[in-house]
């Protein structure tokens, strides 16, 4: 009979054990990142909170994005300034789509749009650009980062990655989108910074939603590509944007944290390159 808790716990000696070494880094342009196939950390995150059959299906049909989704992205692409981001979404102006006249504008709206392009309610665009302000000083104040290039910001780069213990090795692409890559000169560390929206952006809240949305995989993922790629020494800030109270504040991530991401990178590394059967068979629970 087969032993399938052995999986969890060889799947925890592996997270353990294994020694993490990026073998090669490229930068791909922008609208080439969601194609290429390598693995991402939102996705390796719910690998380890969904199960791999979830986790799959849901990247592969993906969600209409709700509106909290919306003011995120317009807010990330504010701050980006990166000219093709920013063209992704227009403002809309206020209609009553109660109205036959009001849907019949916000169609005429929908149809000018450039392909792939969001067209943004004016009160979603005005939040988000207000939480962007914010942001900006706390990045400016906190981080000391004024003026920065545009190659610097949505930096998506793609690494061979290999885990690897006495008894094991795997092999696989790491890919990450980095808001903001900050390096003052070549010899200088690299600061790399992730903004964030959330309801609160004071400690304990940010602290459970750190916890609950696995924020220290996505630091550790995200430092590791940039410490390779740039050849220096990376460090993670996150810049938290209030919807609730219009503030921002700056969070950085220390030792602990990174160990927490880098256990959870190889775990989850584990998990999709090695399991076999179902979920429930993979976790030793059989659904009745």
């Amino acid at each position: 009979m087969i032993d399938h808790d052995q999986n969890i716990r060889d799947e925890r000696k592996f997270a353990e054990n294994c020694s993490v070494d990026v073998l090669a880094t490229t930068r791909i342009p922008h609208e080439e990142y969601r194609k290429h196939p390598g693995l991402n950390q939102s996705y390796l995150r719910k690998v380890l909170e969904l199960g791999l059959e979830r986790a799959t299906f849901e990247r592969d049909n993906p969600d209409e994005p709700t509106d909290d989704m919306i003011l995120g992205s317009v807010h990330h692409a504010y701050l980006s300034r990166h000219p093709e981001i920013m063209r992704s979404y227009e403002r809309a102006p206020k209609v009553d789509r109660r109205t036959k006249e009001g849907k019949a504008v916000w169609q005429a709206l929908l149809d000018g749009l450039q392909p792939g392009a969001t067209l943004v309610r004016d009160e979603i665009w005005d939040k988000a650009h207000l939480l962007a302000d914010r942001a900006a000083e706390v990045r400016e104040q906190v981080l000391g980062i004024k003026d920065y290039t545009p190659d610097m910001t949505e930096v998506s780069l793609v690494a061979r990655v290999r885990f690897k213990t006495e008894e094991l090795t795997l092999d696989c692409d790491i890919k990450g989108q980095l808001d903001l890559v900050y390096q003052k000169d070549k010899d200088s560390p690299v600061l790399v910074v992730d903004y964030k929206t959330s309801s609160s952006c004071a400690e304990i809240p940010v602290l459970r939603k750190s916890r609950d949305s696995m924020w220290a995989l996505q630091a550790y993922t995200y430092c590791t590509l940039a410490a390779a790629h740039y050849k220096a020494p990376a460090s993670a800030y996150y810049v938290v944007s209030s919807k609730d109270h219009d503030n921002a504040r700056a969070y950085s991530f220390g030792q602990n944290s990174m160990i927490t991401g880098r256990h959870a990178l190889a775990s989850a590394v584990y998990r999709k390159m090695t399991q076999k059967g179902t979920d429930a068979e993979y976790t030793g629970i059989t659904l009745l």
